[in-house]
């Protein structure tokens, strides 16, 4: 990191006010929901540039390499299959946790991790909405990041869940 951001092993650089940004709203995603167990983003490269949650023992350079192999390797089986689409998503459903990898644009990866007592769809799309909110954050300029609004607070949640209800029944 640099006193004017991070240069990423994809080639691209964020400034500190996105890092910034991006960590308020992985710690929003965490607030939203206080059973996901940890939240991170990341570059296709592995590069870890922000973590939120519970960390344990969790080694996050091994972690972070793992998760850009795995939507590599799924990019890559969706090219073979001719069903490739930009910000897929991998869901990975267990008896304990959930696991969701969303590729942000062509270059960061956001990933999280639940408990799979939450409902997998709600789950999801919050994690979906951290996701458009980071990617908004990357394609503002790095002198407007500071002028992004990110993922509302928990005291929103009940209005967040009836919008999104209401966008599911309206189509």
């Amino acid at each position: 990191m640099t006193k004017d951001g991070i240069r990423l092993r994809c080639g691209k650089s964020i400034s500190v006010d996105q890092e910034t940004l991006i960590d308020k709203v992985l710690s929003n995603l965490i607030a939203a929901q206080t059973e996901i167990k940890l939240a991170m983003a990341l570059d296709t490269g592995g590069q870890v540039i922000s973590f939120k949650g519970e960390r344990s023992s969790i080694d996050l350079v091994g972690l972070g390499a793992l998760v850009a192999a795995d939507l590599a390797a799924s990019q890559e089986i969706a090219k073979m299959a001719d069903v490739y689409q930009e910000n897929q998503v991998i869901i990975r459903q267990g008896s304990k946790m959930n696991t969701i990898i969303h590729e942000v644009g062509r270059e960061i990866i956001l990933m999280a991790m639940v408990s799979s007592s939450v409902p997998l769809g709600w789950f999801n799309y919050l994690v979906r909405q951290a996701a458009r909110q980071i990617d908004g954050i990357l394609q503002m300029s790095l002198h407007k990041a500071e002028d992004i609004v990110v993922l509302s607070s928990p005291n929103s949640l009940v209005d967040d869940f009836s919008a999104a209800l209401d966008d599911i029944w309206k189509g």
